[in-house]
């Protein structure tokens, strides 16, 4: 073996490059074939072999073949309960897990099922200890709740979709920091906006969740409601913030002067720390120039923002671009995008 090798920093910048090729032969292959080389290799390779998975089904699918069973419906199933043999393989592997995806199929749904029952037996309250990237975007109100054995304060990333429909999953949004507080980045979807209309209570438990999130470094939001937006401007670390907006109605296009554009206190500033900011189907350029009188002390160096109004009128143009100056610092600014399109 080459003597390079045997420096733990060499070896795992080459299993890492293994992991992210993109061209033939398969990554996957080459990285098992490391593994079983020798001990000394076999850790570090395996951190790069199972450094993401998509559902626990690899996981599950590792452990003796008289466990589990896939039917002609491609669904996983346990057969019999986990003997102490069986998590012990299971934890070999499961260490080695930092990103994690789960989007709902027939290949995810029995195996979160068995989790409660695998659990009582394991002495332990996380799937994946060391997890730092977590995907959630499940299609099942029965397999949502188990969102919880993958929280740990090894989490850094989480994207998250939400049934509005289902108001206790909006809810735990902000119970997450408790168990996670090291979250600095949080991707949030609302799914079934097209169908679903946001009222007033739904708006203020989102707006109440989003305020225990204190360390967030970068935020996205698919499909927010224009309230959700104060939330964000008091978040006292964000440097990136990208907001899909909903759908506004007319009625909330007039109750905007009522909005607190204003923080509480005049020492306060909204958004004391964000650095780019990227705002798509703003309804009109009125919700821009107000939002922006936000800014008054923010120094953003990248700009990027998408309106569905296609009636603008040049007067309203004006105001807009002399309230952008006013409020944000233009010798800061190194990326402006802005774009108009019809809905």
């Amino acid at each position: 073996m080459h003597p390079c090798l045997d420096i733990p920093e060499i070896f795992r910048r080459i299993c890492d490059e293994i992991r992210l090729r993109t061209t033939p032969p398969h990554p996957q292959s080459d990285l098992a074939s490391l593994a079983r080389t020798c001990r000394a290799l076999s850790e570090i390779a395996l951190d790069s072999l199972w450094y993401e998975i998509d559902g626990i089904g690899p996981l599950i699918r590792c452990m003796p073949r008289d466990l589990w069973e896939i039917d002609g419906d491609r669904r996983l199933f346990l057969r019999r309960p986990l003997k102490s043999s069986d998590i012990h393989i299971f934890n070999k592997y499961a260490q080695h897990v930092r990103s994690f995806q789960s989007h709902y199929s027939p290949w995810h749904d029995l195996p979160y099922r068995a989790l409660p029952s695998y659990f009582c037996g394991r002495g332990s309250d996380r799937l994946l200890p060391k997890l730092e990237q977590l995907a959630w975007h499940v299609d099942n109100a029965e397999v949502f709740p188990h969102l919880g054995i993958f929280l740990s304060s090894a989490l850094k990333t989480l994207s998250i979709t939400f049934d509005v429909r289902h108001r206790e999953q909006l809810s735990c949004l902000g119970t997450i920091p408790t168990y996670s507080p090291n979250i600095s980045k949080l991707t949030i979807g609302l799914s079934h906006h097209t169908t679903f209309s946001f009222n007033n209570s739904l708006v203020e438990g989102f707006s109440d969740a989003l305020q225990a999130w204190h360390n967030l470094s970068e935020l996205e939001i698919f499909y927010a409601p224009l309230d959700g937006l104060l939330c964000a401007a008091q978040m006292p670390k964000l440097k990136r913030l990208s907001i899909h907006l909903a759908k506004i109605s007319e009625r909330s296009l007039s109750d905007l002067p009522n909005f607190p554009w204003d923080p509480p206190c005049p020492s306060q500033h909204y958004f004391p720390a964000l650095k780019s900011l990227a705002l798509s189907s703003i309804p009109s350029l009125t919700v821009a120039t107000q939002f922006f009188k936000m800014l008054r002390s923010t120094k953003l160096s990248s700009l990027k923002l998408g309106f569905t109004a296609p009636n603008t009128l040049p007067d309203h143009f004006h105001t807009f671009f002399s309230i952008l100056t006013e409020h944000c610092n233009p010798s800061s600014l190194r990326v402006f995008q802005f774009a108009c399109w019809h809905p």
